[in-house]
């Protein structure tokens, strides 16, 4: 059986969080003029986690695809942290399988575990000085074939 990831991850400006979408969102507790940044950029992003995420044996299992939001925060030195589980894959827990309830789960886990592998980023900035990043939200999509 052919397994496959898709990640897909598109950079737009957004600073509103009433609306659910599917790209990067940020959110800053000041005013910034550069948005944080992914060592070299977003196609050095999205090939750091084409080589490290795995799709998890247990989603795999049981046939499960889904959509997880991973985020975290960017300090002024651009080091990670904060990480968490922002939306779960899992939208409508299965109270008769715990199976299933496991393969969404496990792919949460995953794309936790990569964002906690990621290398230090460059901070936002503002007028030239360094801008804490409270929040970020990444999409990770996996898909089972």
């Amino acid at each position: 059986m052919k397994k496959f990831l898709t990640i897909i991850l598109v950079l737009v400006s957004i600073q509103c969080f009433a609306q659910e979408n599917d790209s990067i969102r940020y959110k800053f507790d000041s005013p910034i003029d550069q948005y944080p940044q992914f060592p070299g950029g977003m196609e050095e992003m999205i090939d750091f986690f084409n080589l490290k995420i795995h799709y998890p044996s247990q989603a795999a299992y049981v046939g499960v695809n889904g959509k997880a939001f991973v985020s975290f925060s960017i300090s002024e030195t651009g080091v990670l942290g904060d990480f968490k589980i922002h939306k779960s894959s899992n939208l409508k827990p299965d109270s008769y399988n715990n199976d299933i309830n496991l393969g969404y789960e496990s792919l949460d886990n995953e794309a936790l575990r990569v964002i906690k592998l990621m290398p230090n980023w460059t901070p936002a900035m503002y007028n030239g000085t360094a801008v804490k990043t409270i929040l970020v939200i990444l999409p990770f999509y996996f898909y089972f074939d």
